[in-house]
């Protein structure tokens, strides 16, 4: 499925991403509303509370969340948090 809107890239099941992957995004990168959420790199402002601290951001969707897409964001407090759709993506070029 390619699509014009990360947005509108459904959550996929706990799959191996290949290059057969329904998920593609505009820019090419594939499984990035499925299997697992990822940590981003640091904290942030959240946008519907803009005068609250900056927190740990976790970013895409996941098998567990299958109203999630590939926008989707979580503010959160603990960075030790631990759950099994929550982890982190690795991207590379084939060619």
């Amino acid at each position: 499925m390619d699509v014009e809107a990360p947005a509108a890239i459904p959550a996929a099941g706990w799959l191996p991403v290949t290059s057969e992957t329904s998920d593609r995004t505009p820019p090419g990168l594939l499984g990035m509303a499925g299997s697992v959420c990822e940590w981003t790199g640091g904290r942030a402002i959240n946008p519907s509370n803009p005068l609250g601290e900056r927190k740990w951001v976790i970013t895409g969707g996941s098998f567990l969340k299958p109203g999630s897409n590939a926008l989707a964001r979580e503010w959160t407090d603990d960075r030790s948090l631990r759950r099994p759709d929550l982890g982190f993506r690795i991207v590379w070029d084939d060619e």
